[in-house]
């Protein structure tokens, strides 16, 4: 290294190398009880969050550290220190499931709830938009986001990034005629963006004449600002949900701020996405930086180490969307929303238990004009059919298992139903049957149809044990 520049860079590389040897140099599992960071666990073991490895991320840069070695013929390569990954705070611990967390912390007080469950319940809070309790969604959202800021968390960052396309989505969906339920009373919320949006479609000229359902769901107008719109909202802005002004809305830009940096969307993946496989490519970029201590968390250090990933499976999902030529883009190259099919399905089935199957159906539509190749949503769609359209419900189940990246053997089950009901036995015990063998089983139970084969049909039964109900309907559907 050369020995060029001021006493105080000097001094600071000294720092920096001496800094990284030790850190190096520490060990596990008995690390350096000298550390100021050293901490013991009430167990007796060691540990700590690897502040270190933070403060070489603030202060280090890519040439510390490196040397340059002369080949001849003015070439020169550059050599640089190998930078170790972070460690496993806990090895023993479980395999990392983001909704058992939430589930397991649902009872606890918000302070000591983990930082995945505040997220997902934020989440939960916050797309509930019209909820009937106003004053407990309200709390929820203002305790949890309390507790996430004093971890270290950008909540609003966070919430722009991710939850403010579901949180629009929602409000529109609830102005259309196939939800609108005129026989109960409304929320006056939903009354009031009702107008709004019904305003905003009577202003739009290029579609003169088109009707409101389908101005909504056949070309998502109306969507886009209200997604600008709540993306640059205040907190309370985000908790009253009350609609602007229709110059308000028409007149703001048509771009909600973006998250160039994808920091807020690693938070988001990094806190409430049980699979790395889902995360956006920026996320796991990021991750990357900061699991070999090129960039500083994106909470504390004691908040980050609740969670710690595998750098070979970050590796090896890095390698996948390298060589893919998607990237997370629509084919024209431009980013697609951070909007999650998944967090429609509550409400979905909110509505099949009502017999409001037509309703429930009309979320994923809307979902598919906007992503017409999403996965989930002609999965969710399809199971939304059964009761009322066996042909178009096995056509979007079929459509989900071609363009999933894995079989899924909840898909299956669903078209193994599908085909019992259209009498189509033999099909349905050949696939649920592969299935079984081939197929890894998923965790978590899933909502799933009960069906008797009564008179009284199918009903929404409670979530069920998916290889269980799956070999329940092999079993029918086999040889007498």
């Amino acid at each position: 290294m050369s020995s060029s520049g001021s006493p105080e860079e000097r001094e600071s590389r000294i720092f920096i190398q001496a800094l990284r040897d030790y850190s190096n140099g520490c060990e596990a599992p008995e690390l350096t009880p000298s550390c100021p960071f050293y901490e013991l666990s009430e167990s007796g073991s060691a540990g700590c969050a690897e502040q270190c490895m933070d403060i070489l991320a603030t202060r280090a840069d890519d040439t510390e550290g490196a040397s340059t070695v002369a080949l001849g013929s003015d070439i020169h390569i550059v050599r640089r220190v190998q930078k170790r990954s972070r460690r496993n705070p806990n090895e023993k611990a479980p395999i990392f499931d983001a909704a058992e967390i939430q589930i397991r912390d649902r009872d606890r007080p918000t302070r000591e709830k983990r930082t995945v469950s505040l997220v997902r319940d934020l989440d939960d809070a916050l797309f509930d938009i019209f909820a009937a309790d106003r004053d407990e969604r309200r709390y929820i959202i203002e305790a949890s986001w309390d507790e996430l800021e004093r971890r270290g968390i950008d909540v609003a960052r966070m919430i722009r990034a991710t939850a403010v396309f579901s949180v629009a989505l929602f409000t529109v969906f609830q102005t259309l005629d196939s939800v609108y339920d005129v026989a109960a009373e409304p929320s006056p919320n939903i009354t009031r963006w009702r107008s709004l949006l019904m305003e905003a479609h009577a202003r739009d000229t290029i579609r003169d004449g088109v009707g409101y359902d389908e101005y909504v769901m056949k070309y998502g107008a109306g969507i886009k600002p209200v997604v600008n719109w709540f993306a640059r909202a205040s907190r309370s802005g985000l908790i009253d949900a009350s609609p602007p002004t229709i110059d308000d809305l028409l007149g703001q830009p048509h771009d909600s701020p973006d998250d160039e940096s994808g920091v807020g969307r690693w938070l988001h993946d990094r806190f409430a996405q049980t699979y790395t496989s889902d995360w956006a490519p920026k996320s796991l970029a990021l991750e990357w930086a900061y699991m070999h201590g090129d960039r500083p968390g994106c909470g504390a250090p004691d908040t980050m180490r609740e969670r710690w990933v595998d750098p070979v499976e970050l590796s090896a999902m890095l390698a996948r969307f390298a060589t893919s030529t998607l990237m997370e883009t629509d084919g024209a190259g431009n980013s697609r929303s951070s909007l999650d099919t998944g967090n429609f399905a509550v409400v979905a089935a909110i509505y099949l238990k009502e017999a409001k199957y037509e309703a429930a159906a009309s979320i994923f539509r809307a979902i598919l004009h906007l992503r017409p190749e999403d996965a989930v949503a002609h999965n969710h769609l399809g199971f939304c059919l059964i009761p009322i359209d066996l042909n178009d419900a096995l056509n979007h189940l079929e459509q989900s298992a071609a363009l999933a990246e894995a079989p899924d053997m909840v898909n299956v089950a669903n078209q193994v139903l599908v085909l019992h009901l259209m009498g189509r036995d033999n099909l349905a015990h050949k696939l649920g049957a592969d299935a079984l063998l081939t197929i890894e089983a998923p965790t978590l139970d899933a909502w799933l149809w009960d069906y008797s084969g009564g008179a009284g049909g199918i009903v929404l039964g409670r979530l069920k044990n998916v290889r269980d109900y799956l070999s329940e309907l092999v079993r029918k559907t086999g040889p007498a």
